[in-house]
């Protein structure tokens, strides 16, 4: 018995569209957007999403605890507020960007890592074990914001040239 477009909400006999490469540069093969959105890691799933919602929820809450928890007032606390409020509102712009599944999400993930390691060099002097171990988190999610095949496929609509979604080998993982 045929399977039907019933069945499965897809015609029985569609072929998946072909793969266009727009260029290749260096190592990269640079996608068009419906060959992208057709490779299996296109989209801001797993380790994406887990960086999306630290962006947006996890990341704003730790700020906003650490600020209350300060001890400061006056001028030094709405210093200190004004400055968080800036980062927070960045970080809410980096996952918009990722959740847009923009080209600049990389650069500005890049800017506001950045901002957080040189926060990070200053608290060293304050609370170092607590400096280091954000500095540590900071470095591994920018590694992989750089080496994700997902962020890269997502983002910028590129892969390596020997990603077996080029070759048709498309279960790639």
């Amino acid at each position: 018995m045929a399977v039907t477009e019933s069945e499965t909400g897809k015609p029985a006999d569609r072929k998946p569209p072909p793969i266009v490469v727009l260029r290749r540069e260096g190592s990269w093969a640079y996608l068009d957007e419906p060959s992208a959105r057709s490779h299996p890691l296109y989209g801001v799933e797993g380790w994406a999403a887990l960086l999306g919602v630290s962006l947006a929820f996890i990341g704003p809450a730790i700020a906003i605890l650490q600020l209350l928890q300060n001890r400061a007032t006056g001028l030094e606390f709405a210093i200190e507020a004004a400055l968080t409020a800036l980062v927070i509102g960045y970080a809410l712009f980096v996952a918009y960007l990722l959740w847009a599944q923009s080209a600049g999400f990389r650069l500005h993930y890049t800017i506001l890592a950045g901002i957080g390691l040189a926060f990070g060099l200053i608290a060293l002097v304050i609370e170092p074990v607590s400096a280091l171990r954000e500095m540590a988190v900071a470095v591994v999610w920018l590694a992989y914001v750089y080496l994700s095949r997902r962020i890269n496929v997502t983002t910028l609509k590129r892969v390596r040239l020997g990603d077996p979604y080029l070759t048709g080998a498309a279960g790639a993982g």
